[in-house]
């Protein structure tokens, strides 16, 4: 038996819309109800959720925890030199951070971009953005320095307090060294999730 366009209804795939199911056909599947919390056994290897057995892809944000234990660790960071002591007194992040299980694996995937604000003597003020603090990159980060203040809060020896370049980071004697310290604690923890 053929429609009109002489194929034949049962084997056209892109008609089974409008297939009805005659006497004798087997009924459609029904969902069962698990019963109990531990009916669904967490199988061996797999770090991920119970419902994700194969370990194919799974993903839980971990955004709210990385920006309160940023914040936490690097608001308030202060060094002081002969000059005067300079601190940060605010950080702003944006960007996402997230635990991956793929295949079975654990990932600790994140991408920050850090805006710090910095005070010191004289009226010294300073706002350094590390746009790039992420997984795929390594320490000493790029930064990027804006100053303000009066002509004597700019000073070679403010520059120097604060860490305004990869030199003075990695002689760890000023205050980008320690919040790159602190980053590097952060990672720490966040691998240890």
């Amino acid at each position: 038996m053929s429609d009109k366009n002489g194929e034949d209804p049962e084997l056209n795939f892109y008609r089974h819309r409008d297939w009805k199911p005659g006497p004798g056909a087997a009924s459609p599947p029904v969902p069962k109800t698990v019963d109990g919390p531990g009916s669904i056994e967490k199988p061996a290897g797999n770090s991920g959720s119970p419902w994700n057995a194969a370990g194919t892809w799974e993903e839980k944000s971990q955004k709210a925890w990385a920006v309160e234990a940023l914040t936490t660790a690097i608001e308030g960071l202060a060094h002081g030199t002969d000059g005067g002591e300079v601190k940060v007194s605010k950080l702003s992040v944006t960007g996402d951070a997230s635990i991956n299980f793929i295949r079975g694996k654990k990932r600790y995937p994140f991408d920050f971009k850090l805006e710090l604000t910095i005070v010191g003597p004289d009226d010294m003020k300073c706002t350094v953005a590390i746009p790039d603090f992420a997984s795929d990159e390594d320490s000493p980060y790029a930064m990027e320095f804006s100053w303000s203040g009066d002509d004597a809060g700019r000073t070679e020896a403010a520059r120097a307090a604060v860490g305004a370049t990869q030199k003075e980071v990695l002689a760890e004697n000023c205050l980008m060294s320690r919040v790159h310290a602190e980053l590097a604690k952060w990672i720490d923890d966040f691998f240890k999730m």
